[in-house]
């Protein structure tokens, strides 16, 4: 059973000991996401700060033919640290992409709420493989027209997505300043590593902007971080009690934990992947032979893995015999020339061998891509229009601001990607971070953008079409169902992410929601967030969220009162890394103190993985 993109347990299966969101927010993904509040008013070019931005092309509209250029994207805020280098040679090579807008975007997204709505007759009739781009993507002229603009204008096409959502393009620097009516200026990042700006909004005539999302790829001053947060020795834990131990029965086939994990995780603390499956209710789907055979799950990384490693791990867990078969349905898929070998910083190790663990018999596809905006949304791309795969798990994000400060149009590219994959019956979880609701700060480094203010959640997890996936601590011995409670370390040891969008109205499923807790207009978490935004430092001067429109209506649930902002995280599971860390291996960690290369890593990106794969374990039962 192929559930795509809103997430539904079965009453009969016994998943329900994992959380259900965080401070009140709800379950299931999806219908009726209204838009992205980057539609607001423009801004000055990239060396000045503090000022609004958008993010992506509300200045034109379709087919217009008013004489004279249209912004689609607006130029970047520099991030802190970053100092200038010049600009590029106008003969260097660059490249980028025009990312489109499906030809009906209000009729794909009744589309979308047809499909996932029970009561509808459309219910679960996804689109077959490859019928995006014929049902809802651009029109054949609206692609040939911008085919052929890229052309006049001395830039080579060098690829159309299959969904014809994206339209890569290379070329000289000057043909590319010439064709999108902007400058490129080269800068030094404060991590040493170069960065590439527009200087001012990027244009297009106005008969095609209309039908542009953004052109990507020329902004590269912000990149994805990993979520992952690796245990700390004993003697930093503080007052952090050790997870207790429970005793129970392995079904046959289930994961269980060689001698060398099982040390490990008493050592520091943390539970196997077994004990972890056992607290979340999937031994009842073991005992039942639903193991996710037959389901694929795409797992999203921008750094690279020791397949060496997973072997060990699968070896532990299910015996050599069983991890040489699983190694066979574990596929790594290079995007724009994949990640170069290497064992990673642990995340892409964390990610694959959640997976393995939990969902044994399910095929993993490895996606790796440079970690850039443009590689980030050419990996998104390449799962989604692959769509061999049901469900898709990542755990690498950046705070909202920074993206939508840093890497314009980023947002609105990803949201059709993320709304193709619920059309096609995919489901995408995020990983919500681990720094609370201040995800731009998390007091681990300076804020990446000017302007930004704490008060901040993750993208991509904030996205409507996507499960946002925030963290607990499991407080007692692993136990069916576990206990949990708030993961809260401090600024220190981390936190499940989570609060209120800055970018995205609230879905019509949150805003109907009875869950207690759930943030809304009125409340003192939303109130608060308005007090933060009147604050002179705000980087955006109109009302939270009012760029998305009285969407709510006369009708709806706040009269008089515009659509309030999509909360996140949807979801939660285990992400504490003193009281319930995931065990795993990796030779990279071998060192005196850990001999045998076992470890314990906790954070959403660890709860991620174990929602993405427990839903494949959903999906593949017959009953």
């Amino acid at each position: 059973m192929r559930l795509g993109s809103r997430v539904v347990l079965s009453s009969r299966r016994l998943l329900a000991g994992i959380s259900l969101g965080v401070a009140g927010v709800l379950l299931p993904l999806l219908a009726g996401g209204t838009g992205l509040a980057a539609v607001r008013a423009s801004v000055v070019p990239a060396p000045a700060s503090g000022s609004a931005v958008t993010s992506g092309g509300s200045a034109a509209s379709g087919g217009s033919a008013s004489a004279g250029p249209a912004v689609v994207t607006q130029a970047p805020h520099i991030p802190v640290g970053a100092v200038a280098t010049g600009a590029p040679a106008l003969s260097a090579p660059e490249s980028g992409a025009v990312s489109l807008q499906p030809r009906d975007p209000a009729a794909l997204a009744k589309f979308i709420s047809e499909v996932t709505n029970k009561h509808s007759a459309l219910f679960h009739h996804y689109l077959a493989p490859g019928a995006f781009a014929s049902t809802f993507g651009p029109t054949p002229a609206t692609t040939s027209a911008v085919k052929d603009f890229l052309a006049a204008s001395d830039l080579r096409v060098t690829g159309v997505a299959k969904d014809g959502m994206l339209i890569d393009f290379a070329g000289l620097a000057g043909s590319v300043e010439h064709a999108f009516g902007t400058g490129l200026a080269t800068y030094r990042l404060a991590n040493g590593s170069p960065g590439m700006a527009t200087t001012s909004a990027i244009h297009l005539p106005a008969s095609l902007a209309g039908s542009v999302a953004a052109v990507v790829g020329l902004d590269n001053l912000v990149s994805a971080k990993p979520a992952g947060l690796v245990r700390q020795p004993a003697t930093n834990a503080g007052t952090q009690p050790q997870v207790k131990t429970a005793t129970f029965t392995y079904p046959a086939g289930s994961p269980n934990a060689c001698p060398n994990a099982q040390q490990a995780a008493t050592q520091f603390g943390g539970l196997t992947d077994g004990q972890i499956a056992h607290a979340y209710g999937a031994f009842g789907l073991y005992a039942n032979s639903d193991f996710g055979q037959g389901q694929t799950i795409a797992v999203y990384e921008l750094e690279p893995f020791q397949r060496s490693d997973i072997n060990t791990f699968d070896s532990c867990y299910f015996g050599a015999t069983a991890a040489n078969v699983m190694n066979s349905r574990l596929n790594v898929v290079p995007v724009d020339g994949g990640q170069p070998a290497g064992p990673g910083s642990g995340e892409a190790v964390l990610d694959v061998q959640d997976v393995s663990a939990i969902a044994p018999q399910a095929n993993i596809n490895v996606y790796e891509a440079p970690n850039t905006s443009f590689g980030g949304i050419d990996e998104y791309s390449a799962i989604i229009n692959q769509d061999t795969a049901q469900v898709v798990t990542s755990s690498w994000g950046l705070c909202e601001q920074a993206v939508q400060l840093g890497e314009p149009g980023i947002q609105q590219t990803e949201n059709f990607l993320f709304q193709q994959a619920a059309a096609q019956g995919q489901s995408v979880f995020a990983a919500a971070g681990d720094t609370g609701s201040d995800d731009c700060n998390a007091f681990r480094a300076p804020f990446p953008i000017s302007g930004q203010n704490p008060l901040s959640v993750d993208d991509p997890a904030s996205q409507p079409y996507v499960v946002s996936v925030g963290g607990t601590t499991i407080y007692d011995a692993a136990t069916q169902p576990a206990g949990e409670k708030v993961w809260n370390d401090g600024a220190v040891w981390g936190a499940g992410g989570g609060g209120i969008s800055m970018s995205w109205g609230m879905p019509s499923w949150q805003q109907s929601s009875l869950v207690p807790g759930m943030v809304f207009p009125g409340s003192p978490d939303y109130n608060n967030a308005n007090a933060l935004e009147a604050s002179p430092s705000f980087a955006y001067p109109t009302g939270f969220c009012d760029a998305v429109g009285n969407a709510n209506g006369p009708s709806g649930p706040y009269p008089g009162l515009s659509v309030p902002c999509r909360t996140v995280p949807d979801v939660s599971a285990q992400a504490n890394e003193f009281t319930g860390a995931v065990t795993i291996y990796s030779s990279m960690f071998v060192s005196p103190s850990t001999p045998t290369g076992w470890i314990t890593i906790g954070g959403t990106s660890s709860a991620t993985p174990i929602w993405a794969s427990s839903l494949a374990l959903v999906n593949a039962s017959k009953t």
